[in-house]
């Protein structure tokens, strides 16, 4: 954490205490008369508390619950309690007389109840430092998700620095040589490209393309697969849609369908990958349903799916729902997305 950063949040805890101790005092003192005195005891009170609070928080939680040394940690809080006992019993009977020249105030208390009020201070306190410490626990493990899925993405964008308009030209170089006495690679290479410039290519100005420019790369995606794997895939692509019709942000159902490639089983012809797109009445709708692949698994960190919400999040708002059913050995994609223009 930064200096300012701790700056930041030392002054924020001052704060709180002394509105705390503040308000504590105004109570006291409303009904009281010795209004110096009760200023002088509620603070050296809530100090002591605060004590007690700080090395619950940053010194014993963290170094024995943390670490797991339970013993430990029984140890030290009863150690602690002597220390929160001690201190108030010094302050109460030897400081606070000598200070104000009087008979200590402890004295007004009966033994049982002198401990019944310490340990009222102590277990409160303990209890909100134990609090205070599993929350800012948790804060920092929902930072390091986000700083981790962060380095992900960035890793990802560093793996694609490779200029992409020199494989661009280098692909088309090869898709003319090998025409005339390889056509079938060369159509393949066409499908490489097309899906290159896909990548590249920025949409229009409001951030949309037409459906069926995002089926045309599905259906070049489609076709690489089956050069890879010689035409041994099963997937069944069914469109039902006018042409111009629908605009959507790029990539979206591409995306889902890379996904569905990518994680389901493609070479079994009694349980084919299914994939629908229909527009009707401005609604998009898009399902996928494929049994899942066996043996080898491609690794997943599920980066593609949070881009995807945050996408529709952004582009659709409440207008859009998703739904998925990820079983033992199935998965099936529902999404419906109104158009944009009508959702205005």
């Amino acid at each position: 954490m930064s200096s300012p950063r701790r700056l930041q949040i030392a002054a924020i805890h001052i704060i709180i205490w002394v509105l705390y101790i503040s308000n504590a005092i105004f109570a006291y003192a409303y009904e009281g008369e010795d209004v110096r005195g009760i200023v002088y005891e509620t603070t050296v009170n809530f100090l002591i508390s605060a004590s007690v609070f700080y090395i619950n928080a940053y010194v014993l939680l963290p170094r024995f619950i943390g670490g797991k040394r339970y013993a430990l940690y029984t140890l030290f809080i009863v150690l602690l309690w002597t220390y929160n006992l001690g201190i108030r019993l010094f302050f109460g009977y030897i400081v606070d007389p000598a200070l104000w020249n009087r008979p200590s105030s402890l004295i007004y208390y009966s033994t049982p109840n002198l401990i019944i009020k310490f340990n009222w201070y102590f277990f409160q306190f303990c209890l909100y430092s134990t609090g205070y410490w599993f929350f800012t626990k948790h804060i920092k493990r929902q930072q390091e998700a986000r700083d981790k899925e962060k380095t992900i993405l960035e890793h990802a964008m560093l793996k694609a620095q490779v200029n992409p308009h020199f494989l661009y030209n280098t692909l088309t170089h090869f898709q003319a040589e090998t025409k005339a006495a390889l056509p079938q690679v060369s159509a393949g290479i066409v499908a490489l490209n097309d899906l290159l410039r896909y990548s590249l290519d920025a949409p229009e100005q409001d951030g949309m393309i037409f459906i069926e420019d995002e089926v045309h790369n599905i259906e070049q995606l489609l076709y690489v697969y089956e050069q890879q794997y010689g035409n041994n895939i099963h997937v069944s692509l069914e469109k039902d849609f006018p042409l111009g019709s629908y605009r959507l942000p790029p990539k979206i159902l591409f995306t889902l369908v890379e996904n569905t490639l990518k994680y389901g089983d493609l070479h079994d012809p009694g349980n084919p990958v299914r994939i629908k797109i229909a527009i009707h009445d401005d609604t998009l709708h898009f399902v996928t349903s494929n049994n899942k692949r066996t043996g080898e698994q491609y690794p997943s960190n599920g980066v593609g799916l949070k881009y995807l919400r945050s996408n529709l999040d952004a582009c659709y708002k409440n207008k859009h729902t998703l739904q998925i059913n990820d079983a033992l050995d199935s998965y099936i994609l529902d999404l419906k997305l109104l158009s944009p223009a009508a959702a205005l």
